[in-house]
């Protein structure tokens, strides 16, 4: 699977961002799988978490926010500036 992606640091955590909205979402297994291994600092590109945005608008934002052992936890706060300042520049 390719796809874009940006790397955002806030706060000292570096997250991964990937925009899904022009291509096929993953499947939730999917996604978890692809978070580890983005997220493994000695294998993939390394983060704190990985943000996968699945729908973005002028007027709405899905993403989800899955953790490098690709558990969806509540969002972070650093998640959800990462996320308003990439949906603010789009």
């Amino acid at each position: 699977m390719e796809f874009d992606f940006y790397k955002i640091q806030s706060a000292g955590n570096d997250l991964i961002l990937a925009n899904f909205s022009d291509i096929v979402f993953p499947s939730d297994l999917e996604l978890a799988k692809l978070a580890v291994n983005a997220c493994r600092r000695d294998y993939g590109i390394g983060g704190n978490g990985f943000i996968a945005i699945k729908e973005i608008s002028s007027e709405t934002v899905e993403a989800f926010f899955i953790n490098p052992l690709g558990d969806y936890p509540t969002t972070t706060i650093d998640a959800a500036l990462c996320l308003s300042r990439y949906a603010f520049d789009s």
